[in-house]
């Protein structure tokens, strides 16, 4: 096998410490929210100086546990909630008839 693979697959990206994807998220829902708020409201931002770096640190945790918690989630969220019909009348959900 090639190096760049197994290093791709055992070494997933990561964006200070956390999984890459996770922290991408988090920087951009928090820094949208701080625009909002310092639009909105005019007043400091100091409460999202203080919230970013104790979000980051639970996802570096939550990472750690977890390595590839990136491509889990992209990959949950593209598996939507299948439901199945049942072709005869019976207790429970069959997936095959």
């Amino acid at each position: 096998m090639r190096e760049p693979i197994l290093k791709a697959v055992c070494v997933p990206p990561r964006l200070f410490w956390a999984p890459a994807a996770v922290a991408g998220a988090n920087l951009i829902v928090q820094f949208s929210l701080m625009l909002l708020w310092v639009g909105v409201t005019g007043r400091s931002i100091m409460p999202f100086v203080i919230t970013i770096p104790i979000v980051h640190a639970i996802i570096v945790g939550w990472g750690s546990k977890e390595p590839h918690l990136s491509k889990m989630l992209v990959s949950w969220g593209r598996s939507g909630a299948t439901s199945t019909k049942n072709v005869y009348k019976s207790r429970g959900t069959k997936f095959a008839p």
